[in-house]
């Protein structure tokens, strides 16, 4: 968590509120509101659940209106980036969930919040393989103007 709270945020408004997800009731209704593709998070124990909060800073609220740009979503993918970077570092291993049931999510935390994305978080099973990495090439979606 130390490694997310010091990732860049514009303005350093920081616009999310972070939920740190361990009790076992909880991180069981988080497993119950997965998607049918995210069977391999039944053993994870801990989840980090990103949601919206309310700009704190008012300049930062002009511009994401003036500019069309909500912060929020760029703040969280630089602090989630920095979070999973640092778990490696330490060992454990992460999946960002971006298929989950979003009410499900809401009713476990107590929450009306906007759910933007849940990070799980722990050991890969002994033997499990990680799938390689199939990216496209540079050539389609890579641009040098």
């Amino acid at each position: 968590m130390e490694a997310a709270k010091i990732a860049p945020s514009a303005m350093n408004a920081q616009p999310y509120d972070v939920w740190v997800v361990r009790s076992p009731e909880k991180v069981q209704a988080i497993r119950d509101a997965k998607s049918s593709f995210n069977g391999f998070i039944d053993n994870v124990n801990l989840f980090i659940v990103f949601t919206d909060a309310p700009y704190s800073n008012g300049k930062l609220e002009g511009l994401a209106e003036e500019m069309q740009i909500d912060y929020r979503t760029q703040d969280i993918g630089e602090s989630i980036a920095y979070l999973t970077l640092q778990a490696k570092d330490l060992g454990l291993d992460t999946c960002i969930l971006g298929g989950f049931r979003i009410d499900q999510v809401k009713k476990a935390l107590g929450t009306d919040a906007h759910i933007q994305i849940i990070v799980a978080v722990g050991y890969a099973t002994e033997g499990y393989k990680v799938r390689s990495k199939v990216r496209k090439a540079d050539s389609e979606n890579v641009r040098f103007v």
